[in-house]
């Protein structure tokens, strides 16, 4: 055995090897191992010097109550260099608290002050004050909350233009004078922040809130901004403006009321007025609602009168044509311009005459129809292409041998036209349906006994060259004028006189189906004495207006307004009984709703003109 104690060296490698187990030792009871065994070993240790790690790091997934604490110090989240106590840096992310349903918010369970959470039902952003959460306002697209202003001493007291806010909660902030303290002063209004004024017959509507018309019937004079209602108007009459500011808005009377000085009185059942002297008159209402008026005056030249006010009292009138033969027909072309068809005297031929102004002064003549023997007793209308439908009689030999023609006009002189001969037969009357074509009426035969027809023609085409045709009434002597008129159930109506030597009445027939073979006939007048003109316009009810000669001793301007479809019901008048009068009425249905009508009055030997100003034309 080797004496050991005599080696020194053996004794120092012995402590050196104790001293470097020791360090190890002591090292590894200061290191506590994360507890997944994927985690390196370091360089997470309880050690005060900082550490870094390149990897993600997951912590309490067990849930304990803390997570994570940080005792001191800045905390930074993007950012290596923190300048709060929490310090989050990004230009591309955005801090998302906690999202939370109101049920959800108020079953927080020991909410602290200051808490902060995004409310998903209101989209707003809520704070918990330390004792109830409210939204959070502020210029951000999560609030609602908006500046109003006060209108003109909008609270006791308040005489300045003042702004407060409405938070989204509902609360109002407090007002802050926004107009350097000037007063507004009686009548302004604050808007915007502004003291303003309105203007005349504005006021200061504080529903919308804005400037706004009065309207008609009212006014506000400039800067008083308030809504006064007009009482300046006298009974029977209705405002038609405001006031201009002054308590003065202009009114007119009435329907049935005409203006005499600052009042309105009613007026009489009619007015009649002589437009010129003359005689068979036929109307029509231009574009203003006045009256045209053709007519014959006694050297046999054709008139044309344009009515100039409703009455036609005021008239400008015109020599068409000369040389006529007594009966003309009017309608008006979409231009507001007179068509008149006619019979010329010397050739007995039928003629057109288009104006070409409003007076007529400047017109273009056509002899439509060249045959001797055409044109009297035409009627005008106006197709849907804008151009004239003529209906008239045509003579070849004598009254004993007369027919009826119907004429479509294709240009707008017609001198270009398509003519039908439509059917042995006088005493024709014409109206167009919805669709454009003809209804045409006429008497079989002529002046003779033995000719005792109504006939009915219904047009299947633009030129009538097809039609169906049915007997409507047999009667004793065909009446010189009668009348047709399209309803807008496109079915006609047909008022004329059943006459014979003694006696003679006013009948009515309403077709019930297109071709007039069903209909329904009223005797509307048992006691018409024999009377040979008729005319008939229907009314906005549907129902018919008749206009007609009625003779007992001399001839009556009679009128029946019926009441029902038939006519069986009616209300009836006689319109003018001074002197001989009545003589070929043409009637017409006025704006109002009210008749007019021209006639002759054979004693005077003029044209007459009446305006209704009532339904049944009677006082």
């Amino acid at each position: 055995m080797k004496n050991i104690f005599k080696n020194p060296f053996y004794y120092l490698g012995i402590i050196f090897i104790g001293i470097i187990f020791g360090l190890l030792f002591k090292s590894a009871s200061a290191w506590i191992e994360p507890s997944e065994v994927t985690n390196i070993l370091s360089p997470i240790n309880s050690g005060v010097t900082s550490q870094t790690k390149s990897g993600g790091l997951l912590l309490n997934s067990l849930g304990a109550t803390v997570g994570l604490t940080v005792e001191k110090g800045r905390t930074g989240i993007g950012t290596t260099s923190p300048q709060s106590i929490l310090d989050i840096t990004s230009t591309t992310k955005a801090l998302l608290p906690p999202r939370l349903t109101t049920a959800q918010r108020d079953t927080m369970l020991s909410p602290q002050f200051g808490m902060v959470i995004i409310n998903t039902d209101t989209k707003k952003i809520n704070l918990y004050n330390g004792s109830t959460w409210e939204a959070v306002t502020g210029g951000n697209t999560l609030t609602d909350s908006k500046t109003i202003f006060s209108s003109s001493e909008a609270r006791n007291g308040d005489y300045y233009c003042k702004k407060t806010t409405i938070l989204d909660d509902g609360k109002q902030g407090d007002w802050t004078t926004i107009n350097e303290s000037k007063i507004c002063g009686s009548g302004k209004w604050c808007k915007a922040g502004n003291c303003s004024l309105c203007g005349v017959d504005l006021y200061w509507n504080g529903s919308s809130p804005t400037c706004s018309s009065v309207g008609t019937g009212n006014y506000s004079p400039e800067s008083d901004n308030t809504l006064y209602n007009c009482s300046n108007k006298p009974v029977n009459s209705s405002y038609t403006s405001a006031g201009n500011g002054t308590n003065s808005c202009s009114w007119s009377c009435n329907a049935g009321f005409v203006q005499n000085g600052s009042s309105c009185n009613a007026l009489p059942a009619k007015i009649i007025t002589t437009v010129d002297s003359g005689s068979n008159a036929s109307v029509t209402l231009g574009l203003d609602g006045f009256a045209l008026i053709s007519y014959t005056d006694s050297a046999r030249n054709l008139k044309f009168a344009r009515c100039t006010n409703a009455d036609c009292t005021t008239k400008n009138i015109t020599t068409v044509d000369s040389d006529i033969y007594y009966n003309s027909s009017i309608a008006i072309g979409s231009d507001g311009f007179a068509r008149i068809s006619y019979m010329n005297h010397s050739g007995y031929n039928l003629r057109f005459a288009r104006c070409t102004n409003a007076d007529c002064t400047t017109k273009n003549i056509t002899i439509l129809d060249p045959t001797n023997g055409t044109g009297d007793y035409s009627k005008i209308s106006m197709g849907l292409d804008g151009l004239p439908r003529v209906n008239y009689e045509f003579y070849p030999h004598d009254y004993m041998d007369s027919h009826v023609r119907f004429a479509r006009c294709t240009n707008a002189d017609c001198t270009t036209k398509n003519i039908t001969d439509i059917g042995v037969g006088s005493s024709t009357s014409m109206d167009l349906g919805s669709d454009g074509l003809a209804r045409v009426s006429y008497f079989s035969g002529s002046w003779s006994a033995g000719y005792p027809n109504l006939i009915f023609a219904s047009c299947t085409n633009a030129d009538c060259t097809t039609k169906t045709t049915s007997q409507v009434d047999s009667i004793s002597y065909p009446p010189m004028r009668f009348a047709v008129a399209v309803g807008s159930d496109n079915l006609s109506r047909i008022a004329y006189h059943h006459s014979s030597s003694s006696v003679g009445f006013l009948r009515f027939a309403r077709c019930t189906n297109a071709d007039c073979s069903t209909k329904n006939i009223t005797t509307v007048d048992p006691d018409s004495k024999g009377s040979n003109f008729t005319s008939m316009i229907l009314g906005s009810d549907g129902f018919a207006r008749i206009g007609y000669t009625f003779k007992a001793t001399d001839s009556d301007l009679k009128f029946v307004r019926c009441t029902n479809a038939d006519c069986t019901t009616k209300n009836t008048t006689i319109i003018d009984s001074t002197g001989n009068v009545g003589f070929a009425p043409s009637m017409i249905l006025g704006s109002d709703g009210f008749i007019r009508a021209g006639y002759s009055d054979a004693t005077n030997k003029t044209i007459k003109f009446v305006r209704c100003t009532n339904d049944n034309c009677s006082d």
